[in-house]
């Protein structure tokens, strides 16, 4: 995110996303033009552990959509030669 992005299907170019809080390590990595947006965090196991929960509850409790099925995600990895070869416990 903190690189300009090209889309070669659309020709669409999206813009670097920049942090703007002093404590994060990608002030020094991050273009000078970049749009700052994104807030720099150190997490340990309490925050972890919160925003894991948090997520969780906004993903299964729909606020949280994604582009495409876990269904289809998972099809679409078993129909390539990596997908077959990886362990159940790898593909979730």
């Amino acid at each position: 995110m903190i690189k300009e992005t090209h889309d070669p299907d659309t020709g669409e170019i999206y813009p670097a996303y920049g942090f703007f809080n002093e404590e994060s390590k990608y002030l020094t990595t991050q273009p000078r033009n970049a749009i700052k947006i994104l807030y720099g965090i150190k997490a340990n196991g309490a925050i972890n552990s919160a925003m894991h929960s948090a997520l969780f509850a906004k993903v299964y409790s729909g606020h949280v959509k994604f582009l495409i099925s876990e269904q289809n995600a998972r099809g679409k990895l078993l129909a390539t030669r990596r997908g077959q070869r990886m362990s159940p416990e790898a593909r979730n």
